[in-house]
């Protein structure tokens, strides 16, 4: 039984660890290249918004009824359009992402801060969090449309870099056993 156990905990361990290492690997090439992946992020989100389109034109002619079917139809065809034209001009979304993203870090931080005072617990570091996006969205809109070449691949990267770190720590810890004595 207790073999069995270990086995167990032994396969999700690798994959982590596998995957940690990997996002750290990606995490780097992406703060490395920040225009690529902020890029690519653009046109994954056409890819996803035409598909979704097409998904929504499906659906629109399986519904029971032509007005519950034309708006679902009409969203559709928008979803296609907006997708199809964040795939053709990339450089034009990634530029509007960007600027939504600073906009987004300085509500985000202005109403993390309001909220902190009522936070029974953890003030201060509510506070720092807020102040830190408040910062980074000022910082990115003051540097817009430039910050549109970094921002988003940089924010990417970011994430993936410290995903990877979680995934790789959470994989060593697993293998860990207490010591017993």
């Amino acid at each position: 039984m207790e073999n069995n156990t270990t086995e167990t905990a032994k396969k999700p361990r690798w994959i982590l660890i596998t995957l940690g290492i990997l996002n750290i690997f990606f995490g780097f090439i992406a703060l490395g290249s920040p225009l690529i992946a902020g890029a690519t992020v653009t046109l994954l989100i056409g890819i996803v918004l035409t598909l979704n389109g097409v998904f929504e034109l499906v659906h629109a002619f399986n519904r029971h009824g032509w007005k519950a079917g034309v708006l679902t139809f009409a969203a559709g065809i928008i979803s296609i359009l907006v997708g199809g034209y964040v795939m053709a001009n990339p450089e034009a979304a990634l530029l509007t992402i960007t600027l939504v993203l600073s906009i987004y870090f300085v509500i985000s931080g202005i109403t993390q801060i309001m909220s902190s005072f009522k936070a029974p617990s953890g003030k201060g570091m509510l506070i720092f969090s807020g102040f830190v996006s408040l910062i980074l969205g000022i910082m990115i809109w003051r540097q817009w449309p430039v910050s549109g070449v970094w921002a988003v691949g940089i924010l990417v990267g970011i994430r993936i870099l410290f995903m990877g770190w979680g995934m790789l720590f959470m994989g060593m810890a697993i293998g860990r056993e207490p010591k017993k004595g």
